[in-house]
């Protein structure tokens, strides 16, 4: 986890890629909050509610197609 978190701390822009399954779920590990990551992309999947959630901590959000 450490590296992951150095690696964030060096980049111009942190992305995460996930798919919309994950959100609002809590997981064993954690890297970072979303609020960490300048762009979050997922499938168009994600519910209206964890949308306007990302976008209000101030990310940046792509909804991928399938």
């Amino acid at each position: 986890m450490e590296v992951k978190q150095a690696a964030m701390a060096s980049a111009a822009n942190s992305v995460l890629v996930a798919g919309s399954a994950k959100y609002g779920t809590f997981g064993r590990y954690r890297v970072a909050p979303l609020t960490a990551f300048g762009t979050i992309v997922t499938d168009a999947d994600l519910t209206d509610a964890a949308a306007e959630g990302i976008r209000a901590g101030g990310s940046s959000l792509v909804l991928a197609r399938s």
